[in-house]
């Protein structure tokens, strides 16, 4: 079985490695050294076994994953913190959360939209 989801969120964040200078930043991540905002989507497609619940999972499990990071800075988000909240980092760290949901699931793949043309996507 395959289910999938679609979810939005709003957050800021600041693309500035710490450990290199304000020039090196600029040059490297342009604007986006400034603090700025998007409304992500987040897409999800799962695979597994229905189980006796009648469901693969509950959807609301992974809306509240998602939904955890609405509104917040990025940057300051605990299990982000070492990484640069980009979208590929928060195609992983999706990836990671809604995998452990259940053993009896795949998290087969993850698609995070920063724009409407611009994504990062992880998984098979």
């Amino acid at each position: 079985m395959e289910i999938k989801t679609e979810r939005t969120f709003c957050a800021a964040h600041q693309l500035c490695n710490e450990n290199k200078s304000l020039d090196w930043n600029r040059k490297t991540y342009g604007k986006c050294t400034n603090l700025h905002g998007h409304t992500w989507k987040v897409v999800v497609k799962i695979l597994g076994d229905i189980d006796e619940t009648g469901m693969l999972v509950n959807f609301n499990r992974i809306k509240k994953i998602i939904d955890y990071l609405d509104h917040k800075f990025l940057n300051d988000i605990p299990e982000l913190k070492g990484i640069l909240p980009t979208a590929e980092n928060l195609a992983n760290y999706f990836l990671d959360n809604i995998q452990n949901i259940s053993d009896n699931i795949k998290c087969a793949r993850v698609t995070v939209y920063e724009s409407e043309t611009s994504y990062a996507e992880v998984g098979k």
